[in-house]
């Protein structure tokens, strides 16, 4: 026999838990500090507790908790005691006879009915003379008070875990007992545990709960199943070495065990046994056979509790698992012909068998959908079939009126009777309804149907049905079957000489492999471009038109992809077609991103997201939202100015896009919107959390093999990385990115992942491996203006200032500043932060500390302004070395402390405490150490931490000066006035001058009005 039958099905850690679990070790950290208390765990059948018991026991252990652990049986209903007799006894199998006598302490006398082995083992406790009797309620508090008092004496030497598990199965007396001891251990250093399944609470236990409710002495933690995504982290955790799963097997698992961990490792491990899933070179087969087999442990539990049925309860059960995993009454009572009362006392027999639950007057189901499986499985395929048809014609009859609401289930059931004319009719509106409703899952299974049932007829499948499964696998990321179907339409669209459908076919395959191949992708876009020419339709001409421009885009030719699209939008605009220039706008929006416009391309956004809210079109919506939050971040524009935006607003815009990308199962969509969230958080800041989210992003580009996506993920890495201060983990980012776009030929992504490369090497102090970086985009344009080619000179500016040629940086800069795009009604001042930054640096260098304060300065009211955090604690320390040439050690002073406090801020947003240690120490070790404070710098901190200019601007403020007057009296510019504003609005979080009035008057820098 192979190994590989002995492959384990354990999942070797815990998930999905971790906020369970956080909450269990806060309770017993505060129960080692003396805040004792009690935890109920309850969950259905298989769903974890005793994992998570069982951790919570290892963690306690690390406290020094002293374990104590008793388990109830269905035995124990009947017998008073048992779980804590087992406590007792675990207790004190390992004490010597003098520590049981110490640990029983006064109670002995009160435990002998209770511990007659051990009392045997001490013979002066034997001897003892009993107590005296007393009334029955009497006696079981002084059982109770000793018991009580064993537990809580060995509190006072350690702290004490105390589980008991399976309550469901115990006795009322244990029960009575716990309610006591629970009003016993406030003030100890203990934690009782107590676990019970959900499903099975009789009324003792109802009881117990509603009285611990009442005291206020529960606390519950109710397990819920698994998601769909713990599901997959489970099944990758046991299979080691599987990269992903094989196609499909998620889907089925998680819709036969429905996020049971127990159910899950069963499933999976009689899938081992049964030779269906085998361990290869290349990770994991899975030989799918036709039905599933339940797995012994499952199959022993669900035919227990069918043997506690009557034979009319088992019949309609059997009727039910045919009808589905939910069912209506009203269906069951017209196949069954009972009457509503018997039917109902047979679902009531099913129900308290824990097999199935009431879900409405009118619907029931099982509880779990194996219960469901186990049941048919045991039925004759020739009485499935019969049965499956008796119940086809009565959903008919029933529900003549209102078909549509029962189109997946007709489908279902006429498929399984082998009706297959009723099942190809109903298979595809049900498919077709299930895309309407942005379900692609649904929809794959239903147009399968459709297919299967024209085989079985003889018949040839419809080329649309191919199309539209081949749309639906797209969403949900699966390249392969995607491909195979659109492949399959193209050539039956040929063959029955459907033009539209091939033209179709060609740009569908040509937007799957843009994903993969982009020279192969090119060629799709070509060829639907020539046929739409070719047959004269303007429509269809256009909007080949605008997927050739996306592909032009994304191999840099920047300037033809406008082109392109306007000429599209020109098409759509002369036929008055809506939808068409909803789809050339956000195509169009995109390309103006590149062009280095994003002022623009917001207003093109802003127009594009009206009218796709106005006419319901949530895919392209998505990607809208995704990308005007990316351009309303810092990270939006290097090079030129951007919009301003706040975190919430473009938090709003990204997790919109994020829900409704999970509500279409559009995985590429949910790729994006993950990458492009990490990207927002990291620009304004939030370090640790962008960091996750983009690599959750990359997690999910990995699993459905998408290169874009991936050189996507990877570009944003590199960007995090460099704001980190780890330019080693930058550039491996960068290098694997590049594989990707080079794979793909995009040269837009190979472009911005080389300028990470550079950036990279520029901290490393690395200037040859920065300009060997350069070669490959050679871009020297006279007037820069596509996003390529203006980071290209902007990280070229950077490395001169590296490579000490500070003349050259600005002349870059100067540069990229005289070819920034500008609008009507803008000033020509607006500042782009991080372009400003290089050039007051190259001022600095050449000796013009005076201007290159000034550039600075407004560099570092841009990055205030537009909360461009991880640059601007840079900016701060570029400015205060320029205040030190200057001999104006205050304002440096001051600057440098506010950078210190930026860096703490940025510090604080690093979940992982290695990456953290490490900025810290990077970042604070280019800054000049803090020097004990001054009484000037007191109070300077005593006025929100205005210098002393800035203070007597704020009192000419309150004395309701303008800036021009200021100006005149300080004999400064108006310029310079307006930039100590700005730096008292900023310094004391105000936003109007008449605030700075108030404060100015409170801090006595006017005289108040007598």
């Amino acid at each position: 026999m192979s190994t590989l039958l002995y492959q384990p099905a354990i999942c070797p850690i815990l998930i999905g838990r971790s906020a369970e679990m956080s909450a269990l070790q806060e309770c017993i950290e505060a129960a080692a500090r003396g805040q004792g208390s009690d935890v109920l765990l309850c969950g259905e059948a298989g769903i974890g507790k005793s994992r998570l018991t069982a951790e919570l026991r290892r963690f306690a252990e690390t406290q020094d908790f002293q374990l104590l652990g008793g388990q109830c049986f269905p035995t124990d209903r009947s017998c008073p005691y048992a779980p804590l007799l087992d406590l007792l006894s675990t207790f004190l199998a390992p004490l010597s006879p003098s520590q049981i006598a110490t640990s029983l302490g006064s109670s002995a006398r009160s435990l002998v009915p209770l511990l007659p082995e051990q009392i045997q083992q001490l013979p002066e406790l034997a001897s003892l003379s009993p107590l005296p009797p007393l009334g029955p309620e009497q006696e079981q508090r002084r059982l109770f008070a000793a018991l009580a008092d064993v537990f809580l004496r060995i509190t006072t030497i350690r702290p004490l875990l105390l589980v008991l598990e399976d309550l469901h199965w115990s006795d009322e007396n244990t029960m009575e007992f716990l309610l006591f001891f629970a009003r016993k251990i406030r003030g100890h250093r203990l934690l009782m545990m107590l676990t019970y399944r959900s499903d099975e609470v009789h009324q003792p236990l109802r009881s117990l709960l509603a009285q611990l409710d009442r005291e206020r002495l529960r606390q519950e933690i109710v397990l819920l199943r698994l998601t769909r995504v713990d599901t997959e982290t489970m099944l990758q955790t046991i299979l080691q070495g599987a990269d992903s799963l094989p196609a499909g097997m998620l889907d089925a698992l998680y819709d036969l065990t429905e996020g049971n961990p127990f159910y899950l490792e069963e499933v999976l491990k009689a899938l081992i046994m049964d030779g269906e899933l085998v361990k290869g070179e290349n990770g994991w087969n899975w030989q799918r056979a036709g039905t599933w087999r339940i797995p012994l442990s499952l199959q022993a539990t669900i035919e227990f509790r069918l043997t506690r049925l009557s034979a009319g309860a088992r019949r309609v059960l059997r009727l039910a698992a045919v009808a589905g995993r939910r069912f209506d009454f009203t269906l069951l009572q017209q196949i069954t012909q009972d009457d509503e009362a018997h039917l109902l006392e047979l679902m009531e027999e099913t129900i308290a068998a824990q097999l199935v639950i009431e879900e409405s007057a009118e619907q029931f189901a099982f509880r779990h959908a194996l219960t469901r499986r186990a049941i048919t499985t045991g039925l004759l395929a020739r009485e499935r079939r019969a049965l499956h048809r008796m119940i086809a014609l009565t959903m008919e009859h029933l529900h003549s009126a209102a078909l549509d609401a029962h189109l997946a289930d007709l489908a279902y059931h006429c498929a399984e009777a082998e009706l297959w004319d009723k099942a190809i009719d109903y298979a595809r509106r049900a498919a077709e309804q299930a895309q309407a409703l942005s379900a692609p899952r649904a929809a794959v299974g239903q147009w399968t149907r459709v297919m299967h049932a024209a085989e079985q007829l003889g018949q040839a499948v419809p080329p649309t049905s191919y199309r539209a499964r081949g749309q639906a696998y797209e969403i949900l990321g699966d390249f392969e079957q995607a491909m195979a179907d659109y492949e399959r339409a193209l050539k039956a669209a040929r063959q029955t000489e459907e033009e539209r459908l091939e033209w179709q076919s060609l740009l569908d395959l040509g937007n799957l492999w843009t994903g993969r191949d982009y020279k192969r992708a090119g060629a799709y876009f070509q060829q639907a471009v020539d046929f739409a020419r070719d047959l004269e339709d303007a429509g269809l001409y256009a909007h080949s038109l605008n997927q050739q421009a996306i592909w032009l885009l994304n191999i840099g030719q920047i300037t033809e992809a406008l082109a392109t699209n306007r000429e599209a939008l020109a098409l759509f605009e002369a036929q008055n077609d809506q939808p068409g220039m909803i789809e050339t706008l956000d195509l169009l929006r995109t390309v103006s991103i590149h062009d280095d416009d994003p002022v623009n391309a917001m207003l093109v956004y802003d127009r594009a997201i009206n009218l796709l809210r106005s006419v319901g079109n949530r895919n392209v919506l998505c990607s809208c939202l995704t990308m005007r939050a990316a351009c309303a971040c810092p990270w939006g524009g290097y090079t030129t100015c951007t919009v301003n935006g706040s975190l919430a607003e473009c938090e709003r815009d990204v997790t919109e896009a994020l829900q409704l990308a999970r509500e279409l199962e559009w995985a590429a969509g949910e790729v994006f919107a993950e990458i492009f969230y990490g990207g927002i958080l990291a620009s304004f800041g939030q370090l640790g959390a962008g960091l996750a989210q983009t690599q959750q992003g990359l997690r999910l580009a990995t699993e459905i093999d998408h290169q874009q996506g991936i050189a996507c993920a990877r570009d944003t890495l590199g960007r995090i990385y460099l704001a980190l201060l780890a330019p080693e983990q930058a550039l491996v980012h960068a290098e694997v990115g590049l594989e990707s776009a080079r794979e793909l030929s995009l040269a837009i992504w190979i472009t911005y992942l080389i300028t990470i490369k550079v950036q990279a090497y520029v901290l490393l102090g690395q200037p040859k491996l920065a300009e060997a970086a350069l070669q490959e985009v050679r871009s020297e344009a006279e007037n820069p203006h596509l996003v390529t080619e203006r980071s290209l000179l902007l990280v070229r500016a950077e490395l001169a200032l590296m490579q000490q040629q500070p003349d050259l940086a600005r002349e870059r800069c100067e540069q990229l500043l005289s070819t920034a795009p500008q609008r009507a009604g803008e000033t020509a001042e607006r500042v782009i932060p991080r372009l400003w930054k290089c050039q007051g640096e190259a001022l600095f260098a050449l000796g013009r500390e005076g201007e290159a304060i000034q550039v600075l300065e407004e560099a570092r009211r841009g990055a205030r302004l537009q909360q461009y955090l991880s640059l601007l604690w840079q900016i701060e320390r570029s400015l205060g070395r320029a205040y030190q040439r200057q001999r104006r050690r205050e304002e440096a002073e001051q600057v440098f402390a506010s950078a210190r406090q930026g860096i703490a801020l940025l510090s604080e947003s690093i979940k992982d405490p290695i990456l953290r240690e490490h900025f810290e120490q990077t970042a604070y070790a280019t800054l000049p150490k803090e020097k004990p404070v001054s009484p000037r710098q007191a109070t300077t901190s005593q006025y929100g931490g205005l210098t002393e200019r800035e203070r007597e601007v704020a009192a000419l403020i309150g004395q309701g000066q303008s800036n021009a007057e200021i100006a005149e009296l300080l004999v400064v510019s108006k310029r310079t006035v307006e930039t100590y504003v700005s730096n008292v609005l900023s310094k004391l979080s105000f936003t109007s001058r008449s605030q700075i009035v108030l404060w100015a008057r409170d801090k006595g820098l006017i005289p108040r009005k007598q």
